[in-house]
């Protein structure tokens, strides 16, 4: 089982987000005495959820769409007004507050649309979790494959040391010849470009995916789950296609629809104007005074509130037609996904049941070492087993990768790493 170790003092930003959407922590990180921060793959969304960058824009999202609520919902500030009129004898002068009132009947539904925009910002960014924890894990397994490749190519390094050693042996009997010195070069020079070409995506690709989890530099980053082939449970594709529109990000534009229609409800003309009212105290000089009060209604003669109401409609319009598309757009995506993941499997199973746990290079370099096989034929063998774990690394990272996204898509579980 993966586990979690941290022997640091690291400062946490806290996520400005609802429980429900950025919820539970990292807690498995100890501080210590060193700068070790041990990930398993299991670790990657609690450390994400308090760490990830990425994850607190998501966040952060739901503090803007509340604060627009807030600011919509506000009542307007009253005005203070002084007034003064003065002639030979006669002096008159008032205070007086106003308030403007905004359609005062439709406020009801306008704090019910903001609700709306605000649930459908907190399911858009609960989606955006799933898909940024997916290329979290995705990249995570990545990393680790370029590792377990890196090792894989430098055990065939050592093969080929080991065959220029021994024809260099057979070289003084005269059994090597200028050709066969060729060859080995050519194979030492293959084994060490493929492995420069995996350090560099390595170190290219944990840089990008340390950023993109908030790890902090000062961390000596150790990633503790070993990756191999595990199978997946593929149920039916109907079965999660028919999950679709209970995922966050379909109803989160499901949300919007109607938080949207409602707000155009509340801005389309009404009974009930808009006003103003205001009252103050007002004094007559010499020796008079009083108190004055007044309201003002709108006269519905030129703004009656369709321009707005027919916007609001037509975004609506657009969300609803964006949902139609991106429902079909993830229902082909699902049934691509689940194609490829059916029929990445069973290549990827025989691999790993035949090849994965031992090197055909090295049975093959202890006949060479007994002289049943000839030199040709075992730098062949290394080359063709070079090709071929370069060729596996890449499809297990594509099947993990369509594993993570297709988790995301559907929110079921469908690989588990714990031994």
């Amino acid at each position: 089982m993966s586990h979690v170790t941290r022997r640091s003092v690291v400062n946490m930003l806290p996520l400005l987000c609802l429980i429900a959407v950025i919820g539970g922590g990292y807690s498995g990180a100890a501080a210590q005495e060193t700068n070790d921060l041990i990930l398993g793959i299991a670790d990657v969304e609690p450390f994400a959820r308090t760490s990830s960058p990425r994850l607190r824009v998501a966040a952060y999202e739901i503090d803007v769409v509340a604060a627009e609520r807030k600011s919509a919902l506000t009542w307007s500030n009253p005005a203070l007004a002084y007034d003064h009129e003065e002639a030979d004898s006669f002096r008159e002068w008032q205070f007086t507050l106003n308030k403007r009132i905004d359609r005062p009947l439709t406020r009801g539904r306008l704090r019910d649309a903001w609700d709306g925009r605000v649930r459908a910002a907190e399911l858009r960014s609960l989606q955006a979790t799933r898909d940024v924890v997916a290329d979290l894990k995705a990249g995570y397994v990545q990393v680790r494959l370029i590792e377990s490749h890196l090792d894989r190519l430098d055990r065939l390094a050592g093969l080929v040391d080991m065959a220029a050693d021994v024809a260099g042996s057979r070289h003084v009997e005269g059994e090597l010849s200028g050709l066969g010195r060729r060859l080995i070069q050519l194979a030492a020079y293959t084994i060490e470009t493929a492995e420069n070409r995996a350090r560099s995506q390595h170190e290219r690709m944990l840089a990008a995916w340390r950023a993109d989890m908030g790890v902090p530099a000062s961390s000596n980053l150790v990633l503790s789950t070993s990756v191999a082939f595990r199978p997946a449970d593929l149920p039916d594709i109907g079965t999660y296609q028919g999950s679709l529109s209970t995922l966050p990000g379909d109803q989160a534009q499901v949300e919007l629809a109607r938080a949207l229609e409602v707000q155009a409800d509340a801005a389309r003309p009404g009974l009930v104007p808009g006003l103003e009212v205001y009252g103050g105290y007002k004094r007559f000089e010499p020796d008079l005074d009083g108190f004055v009060v007044g309201v003002a209604f709108d006269l519905p003669l030129f703004d009656l509130g369709k321009g707005e109401a027919e916007r609001l409609r037509a975004e609506r319009l657009i969300v609803e037609s964006a949902l139609t598309a991106d429902r079909a757009r993830r229902e082909g995506e699902i049934a691509a996904l689940v194609k490829s993941l059916g029929e990445s499997q069973s290549l990827l199973a025989d691999f790993a049941a035949d090849f994965d746990q031992s090197s055909l290079a090295d049975a093959l370099s202890i006949s060479y070492r007994e002289g049943a096989i000839t030199l040709d034929e075992l730098l062949g063998a290394i080359q063709i087993e070079a090709a071929a774990i370069e060729a596996h690394y890449a499809d297990l990272a594509t099947y993990y990768q369509n594993i993570f996204r297709l988790e995301a898509l559907t929110g079921a579980k469908l690989v588990n790493f714990a031994p």
